[in-house]
């Protein structure tokens, strides 16, 4: 490869296809380079590359662990162009490649503004309230504190 096609291959594709033809023993983060190639993200295989990437960087060992992460923590670890992909949405990203666990969004350090707002949410919510808590009848709730709804993650619902 001569040095006039070698910066034309830059100039088209980026320098991830270049070093990456170039050096394909090494074993590259491809998310780690200023340009992502073109539907780099849209196979399941880099993703899920990624998001193990990710969890063995921030010491997740378990999928529970991912209801800390945060879009700041995704995007300053090279994640914009995944997080693209869900419209900005950590959860969407999650459900999405870990369809197999069942995600609560109330555990997550944020929900989106107005999901909260969703008569279906706050019912989904409190059913799941009612398990953790055992309760077994409507009646049980009159027992319940706002201290235990707060500390089943449910800060943002007493507030409504």
């Amino acid at each position: 490869m001569s040095w006039l096609s070698g910066k034309a291959i830059i100039a088209r594709k980026g320098v991830a296809v270049l070093v990456t033809s170039l050096f394909p023993h090494h074993q590259w983060h491809i998310w780690r380079f200023e340009r992502v190639p073109a539907n780099w993200w849209a196979s399941p295989e880099n993703r899920m590359e990624y998001l193990q990437w990710l969890a063995a960087k921030l010491n997740y060992t378990k999928l529970e662990d991912w209801y800390q992460v945060t879009t700041l923590t995704i995007r300053k670890n090279y994640g914009t162009g995944l997080l693209d992909i869900y419209d900005n949405s950590v959860i969407e990203m999650l459900r999405a490649n870990f369809p197999e666990h069942d995600w609560k969004p109330w555990k997550f350090l944020r929900v989106g503004g107005t999901w909260w707002n969703k008569m279906e949410n706050q019912v989904a919510y409190c059913t799941w309230v009612m398990e953790q808590i055992g309760l077994s009848n409507m009646e049980d709730w009159y027992h319940v504190t706002v201290q235990q709804v707060i500390n089943l993650h449910g800060t943002l619902i007493v507030e409504i």
